[in-house]
């Protein structure tokens, strides 16, 4: 059964399937919302029903961990929750389901509510030389041109949040051009502020790092006291695809990161322990004096709290 009842299912439609469909089975409704089908099963043209609201397990991935408060997504292909897939089912509820979980607690077509979202409130483009900050049918794009001139580029919320209210950073995050010399860096993530050189030099941050000419991506972390430089995941983004970042900063002394729902260099303790002000979200680019492109995009930036 792919769903199973955990709570009360409050509320149900009338539905008559194209195909016969078991009891539990997970199906896209013409709204947009998702039904999960009632009692034994449905035989193909037959009226029954659906719920569309509750709170069910729900088969999970194996091997990928999904954050309580975050987007789940059915893959109708493998018939289990995910980051991604086919549509949105609801919000993950009741705890964090790790990768060893092979079930995940969803209410069905609930949506978490960030404190930041890209597009929506305040953000600032800067931008110092180069191609600059643009932003078109929700992509955001920092980047620069092959003149040899000092730049940086940054995408900043101007809305913040308490560090210790537990933020979750969450974000798709795409290198197109990671240049071709190290005098570029490239950092996503929370930080207290943004600076025109020097990313390392903000106060309190907790990002993943990569150099130019390397699409290898690398999780650090400062609160004005640690500094814990770019520790390699040895993961490499793909050129030309997003992946899923994801940044848990709900225990200070133990940030953890995530790309495509796997926990990155959880062997290096990475803290925002000595901070205790506003962070935002960010994305930020910088070259030194160098002729070096870069191409960073970003869609579907948000940051929301795990405070209970």
């Amino acid at each position: 059964m792919q769903a199973q009842i955990y709570q009360d299912a409050v509320a149900q439609i009338d539905y008559t399937p194209t195909v016969d469909r078991s009891g539990g089975d997970i199906v896209l409704l013409p709204d947009g919302r998702v039904g999960v089908v009632k009692g034994s099963g449905l035989k193909a043209g037959e009226l029954g029903a659906v719920y569309t609201k509750g709170v069910f397990t729900i088969n999970k991935a194996a091997g990928i961990t999904l954050l309580e408060g975050q987007q789940a997504w059915w893959d109708k292909a493998s018939a289990w929750a995910s980051y991604t897939g086919g549509f949105p089912i609801g919000m993950v509820v009741y705890g964090d389901a790790i990768s060893t979980d092979d079930q995940v607690i969803v209410e069905i077509n609930a949506e978490a509510r960030p404190i930041i979202e890209q597009g929506k409130g305040v953000w600032a483009r800067e931008a110092t030389d180069g191609l600059g900050v643009t932003d078109e049918d929700g992509v955001v794009k920092l980047a620069f041109d092959d003149v040899a001139e000092l730049a940086q580029a940054a995408y900043v919320s101007d809305k913040t949040v308490d560090a210790d209210d537990k933020p979750i950073f969450e974000a798709w995050v795409g290198v197109f051009d990671q240049g071709d010399d190290v005098a570029l860096d490239m950092n996503v993530g929370l930080a207290s502020a943004s600076h025109a050189t020097d990313f390392d030099a903000i106060t309190a941050f907790a990002a993943i790092h990569l150099d130019g000419n390397s699409l290898r991506i690398r999780p650090q972390s400062d609160d004005d006291a640690t500094d814990v430089a770019p520790f390699d995941s040895t993961i490499d983004a793909v050129l030309g695809t997003y992946f899923f970042l994801q940044i848990d900063a709900r225990n200070k002394d133990d940030v953890k990161f995530y790309i495509n729902g796997v926990l990155v260099a959880n062997q290096n303790p990475f803290v925002l322990t000595n901070y205790a002000g506003g962070l935002a979200a960010i994305a930020h680019i910088e070259k030194g004096n160098n002729d070096t492109a870069a191409d960073v995009r970003l869609h579907g930036l948000k940051v929301r709290t795990g405070l209970s």
